[in-house]
């Protein structure tokens, strides 16, 4: 292990941690402005464009304005289509988000934030690319003002989220304490030291090359356990990638193998071999030879990853606590979208 800690002795650096969206940003741009011109003329029953499905601060979210969004948030997150269940949630879920956008798109406005233009004619340089001559430009092309203005509020929002998560690398006592509160994040879990002979049976195998399988494994536990040395046996039986090795796998944590495996291997005193276990391969036959207690790595091994984790915490922990306090202490009330959410339903 012996990662190196950060160079130098106890000097600081700030690290921006950015928790943004950032190479999803021009795609969400762009299907958000599309969506808008793609959505019904009619509205759902019961509710208007116009309708108010929120207020966040001095502004309110119209009704159209949630179906647009509400149709770019689930193909974001849905590229095959879902269930009724999923996009249910799903639109649960991008009211919130758009409540939120809002919202820091206001933050982001009254602490003068201004966009990143370079970037924001960067990305409408690529759809031009991307699009130009295709199918879809006589679409793409005239909303290009409405996606750059999208593409604006991104990077105002882009850019306060890097203030808030600004992180200073941690001096070597906040490091320490970080690694002590934390220790499982530090710690290898318990384990076992194992050998594996697969007798392999291949994918098209039928009922009868499965039987000869197990059988040929019976044989082979029998042998073992009558005194043949397991490594041999592994040498010339067994079709796993370990028979090189005598068929030696070494650490292994429970987690990693078939439940079945797990509680055959479980039960088993070190040296002992289980009967033949049938897996996706063929047949397999484990011995185990001893425990591995978990094992927490002190500081010194880990020092790199630990400061990367305290970096991403820290910036995890600030910006949900800026979210939280922006929510606090701004008027916020949304109202009842099931209309437009089932008629979206209906849609899909």
């Amino acid at each position: 292990m012996g990662n190196q800690g950060p160079s130098g002795s106890g000097q600081h650096h700030r690290t921006a941690v950015r928790l943004a969206r950032a190479g999803a940003a021009p795609a969400f741009a762009l299907g958000l402005v599309l969506a808008a011109a793609g959505v019904p003329a009619s509205p759902p029953a019961g509710a208007t464009p116009e309708a108010t499905v929120a207020v966040v601060g001095a502004e309110t979210i119209s009704g159209g304005e949630y179906r647009q969004y509400l149709r770019a948030y689930v193909r974001s997150k849905l590229y095959h289509g879902g269930s009724e269940e999923q996009l249910r949630k799903l639109a649960g879920e991008a009211l919130e988000s758009l409540v939120t956008d809002r919202l820091l798109i206001q933050e982001a406005r009254r602490r003068g934030i201004a966009a990143d233009e370079a970037a924001v004619e960067t990305r409408i340089e690529a759809l031009r690319q991307r699009y130009s001559g295709g199918e879809t430009w006589p679409q793409v092309e005239p909303q290009l003002p409405a996606i750059a203005e999208q593409l604006r509020a991104d990077s105002r929002v882009e850019a306060l989220k890097g203030e808030i998560t600004e992180v200073a690398a941690p001096a070597e006592a906040e490091l320490a304490a970080f690694h002590a509160a934390n220790l499982e994040l530090f710690t290898e879990p318990a384990a076992w030291d194992l050998d594996l002979i697969l007798v392999g049976v291949p994918p098209s195998a039928l009922t009868p090359e499965w039987q000869a399988a197990k059988a040929l494994g019976v044989t082979l536990v029998a042998a073992i356990r009558a005194g043949s040395a397991f490594d041999r046996v592994a040498a010339e039986h067994s079709a796993d990638a370990s028979a090189a090795d005598g068929g030696r796998l070494g650490k292994v944590h429970g987690g990693q193998l078939p439940a079945e495996v797990h509680e055959a291997i479980a039960r088993l005193s070190p040296g002992a071999l289980t009967d033949p276990i049938r897996v996706l391969e063929g047949y397999a036959i484990f011995r185990f030879n001893a425990p591995i207690a978990a094992r927490t790595h002190p500081l010194d091994e880990v020092r790199e990853r630990a400061g990367a984790l305290y970096l991403r915490n820290t910036a995890a922990a600030r910006w949900a606590a800026f979210l939280a306090d922006l929510r606090a202490r701004t008027h916020v009330e949304t109202f009842d979208v099931s209309a437009y959410v089932e008629s979206f339903v209906s849609e899909e």
